[in-house]
């Protein structure tokens, strides 16, 4: 696959960018729009994904449905390049866990993923570049009815929804099991609350994830 030379502009899925970083919203929607979020709080009425990925290569992500469990999504895979790999892998586990037609808000402490996919950066390495196309073809195949990226800060412990979801997904990473699995929400709170270590929380790993070999193809799925 070739170097691209310039960013190329991606509009084939419309995608709403936020920030909840004051600093951040103020640099940046100079050059892109970029909204600025206040509340740290979800809203119950559609899905929405917290990603991390790690410089070890281990990427996770936390599916939040309205009436459903929570579903925990751990795997590693090898690096290809620094943690900028396990961000945009962490994404593609959770692009690949949403249903077609499904609203959605994914949120992330590395804005720069948005970027990427949008075209607002360039991707010059082949590495980044492939991951970039899987994410565009999981976008256009699930095509969903809305989806909104907001970056946020990490490893803000303030016992908000972005606090707890996004410290459970870098935990998820830290961990480096392997799983795919779904837990009642009180039970991930309580769990964090009692300050356990959250691999003790994942004990019945399962596969019904795509094999990563298998997100591309599922773009024309």
């Amino acid at each position: 696959m070739g170097t691209r030379t310039k960013p190329v502009p991606w509009h084939d899925v419309p995608m709403v960018v936020e920030t909840n970083a004051p600093d951040t919203h103020a640099r940046e929607s100079l050059k892109h729009p970029v909204g600025h979020r206040t509340s740290r709080a979800i809203e119950r009425d559609h899905t929405w994904i917290f990603t991390d990925g790690s410089g070890s290569g281990w990427h996770a992500a936390v599916v939040l449905r309205p009436d459903r469990p929570v579903r925990l999504i751990a795997r590693s895979l090898p690096r290809e390049m620094s943690n900028v790999g396990a961000e945009m892998n962490g994404l593609l586990l959770g692009l690949s866990a949403l249903d077609p037609g499904e609203r959605v808000t994914v949120v992330s402490d590395y804005l720069w993923d948005a970027y990427y996919i949008l075209g607002w950066w360039n991707a010059s390495k082949p590495a980044l570049i492939r991951l970039v196309d899987q994410a565009r073809a999981l976008l256009t195949s699930r095509r969903p009815g809305f989806i909104r990226y907001i970056h946020t800060r990490g490893h803000r412990l303030d016992g908000t929804d972005f606090g707890v979801w996004n410290d459970v997904a870098d935990k998820l990473c830290g961990a480096r099991v392997a799983y795919d699995g779904e837990l009642s929400e009180a039970q991930v709170r309580a769990h964090l609350k009692a300050q356990r270590p959250i691999s003790q929380l994942l004990i019945s790993p399962s596969e019904s994830l795509p094999q990563p070999d298998e997100i591309q193809e599922m773009g024309g799925r």
